[in-house]
């Protein structure tokens, strides 16, 4: 949705610019980065089913309620150590929840979102990145797209030839 959003903007449809940049808050909080001071886990950011609403059918009043909720094992622990990977269930650090090697899984859609929201300019999503793509060091297994590149989706300014 907000690959789509953003793919909307890029077309030249200004109208939409607000909902996909407002779109595009919530795969960057789900990477514990921007405005909405997110204390989400990146390494539990792409599970295929990411909780529940509260009983009462109401929405969460903050990420971080959603946060605690879906992931209550993994509270109190700093994200990429081996602590929070065994509290997720994660092989360890770097690695991210989801079949982080597939390149039709949620991690490889995740990569989509964020070069989005890297385009469109989101608080934080520059950040996001950086951890999402391996560049900041964190994160170690990847999407293999050789022969399924369908979300291989980077950045407009990450291109090698513009």
């Amino acid at each position: 949705m907000t690959w789509a959003m953003g793919y909307v903007v890029s077309l030249g449809y200004e109208s939409a610019r607000r909902a996909a940049n407002w779109k595009a808050l919530f795969p960057v909080a789900r990477m514990g980065q921007g405005p909405l001071d997110s204390d989400w886990c990146w390494q539990a950011a792409t599970d295929f089913k990411l909780g529940e609403h509260p009983a009462d059918g109401s929405l969460w009043p903050t990420i971080n309620d959603w946060w605690a909720a879906y992931m209550p094992e993994a509270q109190g622990k700093a994200c990429n150590t081996r602590e929070i990977a065994a509290a997720i269930g994660v092989s360890g650090p770097g690695d991210m929840r989801g079949r982080p090697g597939s390149a039709t899984s949620y991690v490889a859609q995740m990569g989509m979102a964020l070069a989005t929201a890297v385009d469109l300019g989101a608080e934080g999503a520059a950040a996001a990145w950086e951890i999402y793509s391996g560049a900041s060091g964190e994160r170690k297994a990847f999407p293999d797209f050789r022969g399924s590149p369908q979300f291989a989706i980077v950045p407009v300014d990450h291109l090698p030839i513009r």
